[in-house]
C-alpha cells in the first residue's frame, strides 16, 4: 500500500522460493524506492553496487591466436580495467562514473565519465540492449553502502543513446551517452571532464604522450577490486597498435580508435569498459581522450589497449550535450 507520502510499503512479508533469482529486486526493495517525479524512480544511495557482472565483448569470425604457449586459441577480447595501478583518493577522479545496466533480467557493469551536468559518456557495447541504468557519481569504494559525496541516479529507455553506426561485430563507433534525469550539482566529489573540440579548445591528443586511465574491476587475471584505481599509461602510435592486433588477433584497428602500449605492465583488464582515458593539458585542464573499448583478455600480457578516440567523435558528443 502507499503511505500519504506516496512511498510504497509492503503490508506483509514475502517469501521467495528461489531468492537468488530476485537478488537485485530484493536489494532495491529493501532499501526503498523513492519517486522523485511523475513516472520516474530514483535509486537510493545505499543499493548493492557489486552484484552486476562486467560485460565482455567478443569479436566474431576471427581465429584468435595470440602466439602464446598457454591457452593460445580463442582468447576473447574483453572489457578492461586497471592492472598495476594505484588506489585513487576521494575526489581525485570526480568525473568518474560507475554504471549498473539492466535489460530487465540481467545486470552488468561498466565505467563512464561525466561530460556535462546531465550527460555521461561511455562505450556503446556497455549500453546496447539495456533498458535502464543506475549511474553512480562520486563513488570510490563500491563495497560501501554509503559514501560522502556519492550521487546515485537512474536513467531509462531513450535516455540511453548508442551511436547510430555502432557495429557490435567489429566494435567500431563504440560510443554512447546516458542522459541524466536532472542536472547534478558539481562539487569536490562530482565534476565534469572536458571533451576536445566541444568543452575544450584542444584538438587531437599527442599519441605518444602520457595518459591516465581509471576504473574498478580486475587488477590481474584472478583478482578483483571494487575500489577505484588509476594508472599512468603511455600512448602508442595507431600504426604500431594496428600491426600488433592484425598479427596477433586478426583485428583491424581503425582511425576512430586510439591505443596505449601497456608498457611497464600497466594496462587495462576485465571489468570496466566505457571508462575515461584522460590527458592533462599544459593549461592544467584534464581532457578526455579515449573511452575504454577492448583489448586482449589476459591482464598480464602487457598488450596494447584499444580505446574509442573521443576527438574523432567530438561533433557527435557535442550534439548530445544540448
Amino acid at each position: 500500500y502507499k503511505t500519504s507520502t506516496g512511498i510504497l510499503q509492503l503490508s506483509k512479508t514475502l517469501t521467495f522460493k528461489s531468492p537468488t533469482m530476485f537478488l537485485h529486486l530484493v536489494t532495491v526493495c529493501c532499501f526503498g524506492l523513492i519517486s522523485t517525479q511523475a513516472g520516474r524512480i530514483d535509486f537510493p544511495q545505499d543499493i548493492n553496487l557489486t552484484n552486476a557482472t562486467p560485460r565482455d565483448i567478443y569479436l566474431k569470425g576471427h581465429g584468435l591466436d595470440f602466439k602464446q604457449p598457454e591457452d593460445a586459441l580463442h582468447r576473447r577480447l574483453g572489457m578492461l580495467n586497471i592492472v598495476n595501478g594505484q588506489f585513487a583518493s576521494r575526489g581525485q577522479f570526480c568525473y568518474q562514473a560507475y554504471l549498473q545496466m539492466s535489460d530487465g533480467l540481467n545486470y552488468w557493469s561498466c565505467g563512464g565519465s561525466l561530460v556535462s551536468p546531465t550527460t555521461v559518456l561511455t562505450a556503446a557495447h556497455c549500453v546496447q540492449g539495456a533498458r535502464s541504468a543506475v549511474v553512480v557519481l562520486g563513488g570510490l569504494d563500491l563495497t560501501q553502502r554509503r559514501e560522502t559525496g556519492r550521487v546515485v541516479l537512474s536513467a531509462y529507455g531513450n535516455e540511453l543513446k548508442v551511436h547510430e553506426n555502432y557495429n557490435a561485430n567489429t566494435v567500431y563507433n563504440d560510443i554512447a551517452v546516458i542522459k541524466l534525469p536532472r542536472p547534478v550539482t558539481l562539487n569536490q566529489y562530482v565534476c565534469t571532464v572536458k571533451v576536445p573540440g566541444c568543452t575544450s579548445s584542444t584538438g587531437s591528443a599527442n599519441s605518444q604522450g602520457s595518459f591516465t586511465v581509471s576504473g574498478w574491476g580486475k587488477t590481474s587475471d584472478t583478482t578483483t577490486t571494487w575500489k577505484l584505481k588509476y594508472a599512468s599509461v603511455a600512448g602508442q602510435s595507431l600504426r604500431e597498435c594496428a600491426n600488433y592486433y592484425r598479427y596477433n588477433v586478426n583485428y583491424s584497428v581503425i582511425e576512430s580508435q586510439m591505443c596505449t602500449s601497456g608498457s611497464g605492465g600497466k594496462s587495462t583488464c576485465n571489468g570496466d569498459s566505457g571508462g575515461p582515458l584522460v590527458q592533462v593539458e599544459s593549461t592544467g585542464n584534464t581532457v578526455q581522450r579515449g573511452i575504454v573499448s577492448l583489448g586482449i583478455n589476459s591482464c598480464e600480457l602487457s598488450a596494447p589497449s584499444v580505446y574509442t578516440d573521443v576527438s574523432y567523435f567530438s561533433s557527435w558528443i557535442c550534439s548530445k550535450l544540448q
